[in-house]
């Protein structure tokens, strides 16, 4: 299962994904552009995603890591992949977002790159 920012709707690397992909309602409203707008609503058509919050207590948790430059729907991406690994899946977040790749690493949350190199491991 895929936990998508809102760079994977606008890199259009979700285009044709046969896994599941989860995301926050505030990735669905950064997403404006033509081109990613269309890819937001195959994967909705396709029944392939789900939009939801992830619950307040996973949220502040998150707020709590200490990595700059992460962005409120950053920690919404961020907490939605917490969630469901506690409700025992192996969530994958797709952003090319470095400062979400290091949190995702100092979580021990895996994370795939879209375009661009991003972090290799999270700066202690």
């Amino acid at each position: 299962m895929i936990v998508a920012d809102t760079g994977a709707f606008i890199a259009g690397s979700l285009r044709g994904i046969y896994l599941q992909v989860y995301t926050s309602p505030g990735v669905v409203d950064e997403v404006r552009d033509r081109d990613s707008v269309r890819v937001l609503e195959e994967l909705e058509a396709s029944g392939k995603l789900i939009v939801m919050d992830p619950p307040q207590r996973v949220l502040e948790a998150a707020r709590r890591i200490k990595t700059k430059g992460l962005s409120s729907v950053d920690l919404e991406v961020l907490a939605l992949a917490l969630y469901l690994r506690e409700l025992g899946c192996n969530p994958i977040i797709a952003t090319d977002d470095y400062a979400l790749q290091e949190a995702a690493s100092r979580l021990g949350v895996p994370f795939a790159r879209i375009r661009y190199r991003g972090a290799r491991r999270a700066r202690l």
